[in-house]
């Protein structure tokens, strides 16, 4: 399967970013459809970095592995093809060995940020570059740019999101160069820079419009300097003693809590902090203080205004002095709108499953309702089939009787399938399980379906081992199954066919096997195939009668004993669907076995 690398031009503004998200178009998402549109399969392109939401690339680099072989530029032009709704271009497609990978393979990554600095507004650069009309101090900025090149701690500018393992990050560049009235801001590193580059822009910024003084940046090159990146930080970043305690507090404090950092110090975490957070807040420092490990915390905090706003704090321990606990660094964030998002997913997941247990609950009750005068109907017509009596007349009186018993007959068995679904769904199912004769079980349902199979022409068949001839399990829900599934076996089986149950004991426990020569399934309907009220679409099936839900409770029945129920289908060859029940093996005696290692466990609704 050959790997091509591609390399990618495109205008970052339509898109969320180049990695696919739930909440917009990607670039990868675009490309992806493309190559599918070519090649006819779904393919995944791997870039060697990702980009935020309005970020362009002269020369992302990507690849992906397809089965088909093409010559290079005809890739090229018809991904290029398939991609002209949307502003990328793939300027080079070329085939590459599979050592080769555009995330782990590269070298060097390279990005530019371009600022206008005019007073005109912007025409030709809208969307493009970042407007600021007061001069810039662009050799202040280099200066300072150049303390941030090494190895160092990003913490300050690193996004919520970024899932490096470590802040810390080696820049190996980071030039501010003027070219007339553009400033082109330029940074060269290994690591990804994911968010990072907009947020060091804007703390250079501060030293380009005079807010910071590059005087006192050159002198100092660590307490004012990160003091600095503090200030600039939309994080709120504080400094706390070892009990909690606020010592340092960044100007953050006024958007996240509407207070002047300066309030702020002195301030106990109970003082900030909703009651029932304070535990998770002082677990978090006691994890930095007196353990040395980083600790995060999800936490409601009080702002002035007295109202509370969710918040993620990320906090290290500083270095220690003289062998007493640590301070503690810590970073903290708004996360007011992921948090109402979670609890609207929660109330929408709740009234989702109220809704179904009202849904289950009214059908339990109606099946109830319609039981009663079914099982009247079903007495009297068989009194008058039998003339018990005496004779009712014409013979066609007879064979009406018959027709009304056999067509309440069908309905009850379609009102006890939904009543036992229903009962299920609501949790109100009880196991009943004891020891008793599958052999004979198994016989029993065999003649169960007898008639119509030898209606139709299906031979019957049944192997039990002597190893499972008795297990531990509720008789009623395994003759359930039995029927449901000989049913199921008798109905899709063409005339000469055969349906065929076995049943046997290895080391995951009993398994119970039935099979059937019918028209089979296909493998996009056995996905489909267990749902309740789910049935396969086909002329064979459209002409039996039932509701789809023989199999549902087939698989539910086998879940509540502790196993489950799969099924292997072939169109045109047949159905098999195999049982297993992990604790239903008994030894001679009578005792149970349990499967290899495990222990023996209780079913899930037996008493």
């Amino acid at each position: 399967m050959p790997r091509y690398k591609l390399t990618i031009e495109y205008d970052g503004a339509p898109f969320c970013g180049w990695q696919l998200q739930d909440n917009g178009p990607s670039v990868q998402g675009a490309l992806e459809t493309a190559v599918k549109a070519i090649c006819g399969e779904a393919v995944r392109v791997n870039g060697a970095g990702r980009t935020d939401a309005g970020v362009h690339a002269l020369g992302q680099v990507a690849h992906c592995d397809i089965a088909k072989h093409f010559v290079p530029g005809r890739f090229r032009d018809g991904l290029n093809a398939h991609l002209r709704p949307h502003p990328i271009g793939v300027l080079s497609a070329e085939i590459v060995p599979d050592t080769f990978d555009a995330r782990f393979s590269a070298k060097r990554r390279h990005y530019r940020y371009r600022i206008s600095n005019r007073r005109a507004n912007l025409a030709l650069e809208i969307g493009h570059a970042w407007r600021l009309p007061r001069r810039l101090d662009t050799d202040a900025m280099h200066a300072a740019a150049q303390r941030l090149i090494g190895k160092h701690d990003f913490t300050t500018f690193r996004d919520t999101e970024c899932q490096a393992k470590s802040p810390e990050k080696t820049l190996d560049q980071l030039d501010v160069v003027r070219e007339g009235d553009a400033v082109n801001i330029v940074t060269s590193a290994r690591s990804f820079l994911h968010s990072q580059v907009r947020s060091m822009v804007g703390s250079l910024v501060w030293v380009g419009d005079g807010r910071w003084n590059a005087d006192d940046l050159a002198a100092a090159e660590g307490a004012a300097m990160y003091r600095f990146l503090a200030d600039n930080a939309m994080d709120l970043i504080t400094r706390h003693a070892a009990d909690g305690r606020i010592r340092f507090a960044s100007p953050a404090a006024q958007s996240l809590l509407g207070q002047p950092p300066e309030a702020l110090i002195g301030l106990a975490p109970a003082a900030l902090v909703h009651p029932d957070d304070l535990r998770a807040i002082q677990a978090a420092f006691m994890e930095s203080s007196y353990f040395a490990r980083a600790a995060t915390a999800e936490i409601r905090l009080k702002r002035a205004d007295g109202a509370y706003v969710w918040a993620e704090i990320r906090c290290r321990p500083a270095a220690q002095i003289h062998g007493k606990a640590a301070d503690i660094v810590a970073v903290t964030r708004d996360i007011t709108e992921r948090k109402n998002h979670e609890i609207a997913l929660i109330e929408a997941r709740d009234q989702a499953e109220g809704a179904n247990r009202a849904k289950s609950s009214f059908l339990a009750n109606m099946s109830h309702e319609l039981r009663t005068p079914l099982n009247a109907i079903l007495g009297f017509s068989e009194v008058m089939t039998h003339e018990m009596f005496g004779p009712v007349g014409s013979p066609r009186y007879l064979e009406y009787s018959r027709l009304i018993h056999e067509s309440g007959a069908h309905l009850l068995e379609l009102i006890n399938g939904i009543l036992d679904m229903s009962k299920i769904e609501a949790g109100k199912f009880e196991l009943s399980p004891e020891i008793f004769d599958l052999d004979e079980t198994a016989q029993a349902c065999m003649r169960f379906v007898r008639q119509p199979a030898e209606r139709a022409g299906v031979a019957l068949k049944l192997a039990i081992a002597p190893s499972v001839a008795t297990i531990f399990a509720d008789k009623r829900a395994i003759k359930q199954v039995l029927v449901n599934l000989l049913s199921n076996g008798v109905k899709f089986t063409p005339r000469g066919g055969e349906v065929r149950v076995t049943a046997g004991l290895d080391s995951r426990g009993v398994e119970i096997t039935v099979s059937d020569s019918g028209v089979g399934i296909s493998t996009k309907d056995l996905e489909r195939l267990g749902r309740p009220f789910e049935q396969v679409e086909g002329e064979h099936v459209r002409a039996k009668e039932g509701t789809g839900l023989g199999l549902a409770l087939v698989k539910a029945l086998a879940s509540m004993h502790g196993g489950e129920a799969t099924i292997e289908s072939t169109l045109g060859v047949g159905t098999t669907v195999h049982v297993r029940l992990p604790y239903a093996a008994v030894d001679e005696k009578g005792a149970r076995v349990a499967p290899g290692d495990a222990k023996i466990i209780p079913f899930k609704g037996a008493a």
